[in-house]
C-alpha cells in the first residue's frame, strides 16, 4: 500500500490538477465581468493608438529615400499593413466602448492580432535597419516585456481572485 496521492497520467497529483483547472476556470470568469471588457477596450485602445503613432515616426525617414535596405523595406510594408487595420481597430474600439461590449468576431481577432504583429516587426525592422544589435535588442526586451506582463497580470488577478473568495466566505 502506497501513501501517495492519486495522479493523473501526466503524474500530476489530482489534487494539484483540481486546484489548478478550478484556479483556471475562476480566472476565465474574469473576461465576464463588465468592468474587464471596459479596461480590456481602454486598453486596446491606447496600445493602437501608441502603435500608429510609433508607426508614423518609425517611417518618417523612409519617405522618398529610394532605395531602401531590406530592414526598412520591411519596416514600411510591416506598418503599410499595420496603420490601416490598427486604425480600423480604433473606430471599433469607439463602437465597444460605446455598447460596453467587445465583439466575438474571429475577423476582428484576425485582424488585432495580424496589426499587433505587424506593427511588432515594423519597430524590430526600423531598429535592425539603425543596427542589426538594436533589433536583437528590441526584439529580446519584447519578450522579457510580454513575460513580465504575463506574470505581473496572473499575479494581479489571482490576489483579486483570493480577495473575492475571502469576502464571500
Amino acid at each position: 500500500m502506497t501513501d501517495e496521492a492519486p495522479q493523473d497520467s501526466a503524474g500530476v497529483p489530482d489534487r494539484e490538477r483540481e486546484d489548478a483547472e478550478a484556479e483556471a476556470l475562476a480566472l476565465a470568469h474574469i473576461a465576464d465581468e463588465p468592468a474587464y471588457g471596459d479596461e480590456l477596450i481602454r486598453q486596446n485602445n491606447r496600445t493602437y493608438a501608441a502603435l500608429v503613432g510609433v508607426g508614423l515616426i518609425l517611417i518618417q525617414p523612409f519617405v522618398g529615400s529610394v532605395p531602401l535596405d531590406v530592414a526598412a523595406f520591411v519596416c514600411v510594408i510591416a506598418f503599410a499593413l499595420a496603420i490601416p487595420m490598427l486604425a480600423g481597430l480604433i473606430m471599433l474600439n469607439a463602437q465597444e466602448s460605446f455598447r460596453h461590449r467587445s465583439t466575438k468576431s474571429l475577423a476582428v481577432t484576425i485582424a488585432q492580432q495580424s496589426a499587433l504583429a505587424c506593427a511588432f516587426i515594423g519597430i524590430v525592422a526600423a531598429f535592425w535597419h539603425i543596427s542589426w544589435v538594436a533589433g536583437v535588442v528590441v526584439l529580446a526586451a519584447s519578450i522579457v516585456a510580454m513575460s513580465v506582463h504575463s506574470v505581473g497580470w496572473t499575479r494581479l488577478e489571482r490576489e483579486a481572485l483570493k480577495e473575492r473568495r475571502a469576502a464571500q466566505g
